[in-house]
């Protein structure tokens, strides 16, 4: 809700992030992969990627969605999205990491070495 109010131009959440499959250890030379089931508000919706943001030790993943336009629909309300954090993106360090969505997030510790 707070990073929400904080953006000029806020993303399309996907309605909950229902389960997230993701290492609890990476090293920083190397990407890190946040592998992810959402749904989505409806088959309107395709995900098209996410934002990572930073805060001290708290990191806040955001899988952005756009709306399909004219008769377009996607395949499943509930799509699998695998996102890359870039190798040597996350310093070293102990952080909490958290995939937001619109109702539900889900949230896991995370060492970085």
């Amino acid at each position: 809700e707070g990073l929400t109010a904080a953006l000029v131009d806020p993303p399309l959440l996907p309605l909950s992030i229902d389960s997230v499959t993701a290492a609890a250890s990476a090293a920083a030379g190397q990407p890190y992969l946040v592998q992810l089931t959402a749904t989505l508000a409806d088959n309107k919706q395709q995900p098209v990627g996410g934002l990572l943001y930073r805060r001290g030790q708290e990191l806040v993943i955001v899988p952005t969605a756009e709306k399909l336009s004219g008769t377009l629909l996607a395949r499943d309300a509930a799509p699998v999205v695998l996102l890359t954090v870039p190798a040597g993106a996350l310093p070293a360090g102990q952080y909490r990491v958290t995939v937001a969505g619109s109702r539900t997030a889900r949230s896991w510790a995370l060492q970085v070495h």
